[in-house]
């Protein structure tokens, strides 16, 4: 679509605050979920690392699941990699959802948190507060460990 062309949705009541009531950007596909941790390391089996996601206008909605096939110690957050698209860095929240399987020990409250103008997320064991990440989740992972994930965040 050129540049100002897309579903106009201006014959709609509209709040004082809005920017655009121009629906001009839509995209689809499929991306490689990349994993790292705060300390040791987990690897991803790569036959099973392929997540979706769809964008629509500023927001973007991700979803996927990952086989841990390979760890060494690890420990702290994980970090999930490979989104297609940075976040806005604008404070503006987002949401995900993830479930572990086959994992060692308990989980307790798994939380995810995506910071500044990154495409990666943290998940991590408690609730995010001001001062980071409150519990270690990399060391429930073992080498037989499933993720499923899904979320929504922005890109501006």
């Amino acid at each position: 679509v050129a540049s100002g062309h897309g579903i106009s949705f201006a014959a709609t009541a509209d709040a004082t605050t809005m920017a655009s009531e121009l629906l001009d950007d839509y995209e689809e596909g499929t991306f490689d979920a990349t994993l790292s941790t705060g300390g040791g390391s987990a690897s991803i089996n790569s036959s099973y690392n392929e997540c979706s996601y769809i964008k629509i206008g500023g927001s973007v909605t991700i979803g996927g699941t990952f086989h841990v096939n390979s760890v060494s110690s690890p420990t702290g957050m994980m970090t999930i990699g490979g989104l297609p698209f940075a976040s806005a860095g604008n404070n503006r929240k987002m949401q995900i959802w993830c479930y572990f399987a086959e994992n060692t020990g308990t989980i307790t409250n798994p939380q995810a948190s995506m910071q500044g103008t990154a495409s990666t997320f943290n998940i991590h064991d408690k609730i995010y507060n001001t001062t980071g990440a409150s519990g270690d989740i990399a060391d429930h992972l073992d080498s037989d460990t499933w993720v499923s994930f899904s979320g929504t965040y922005f890109v501006i």
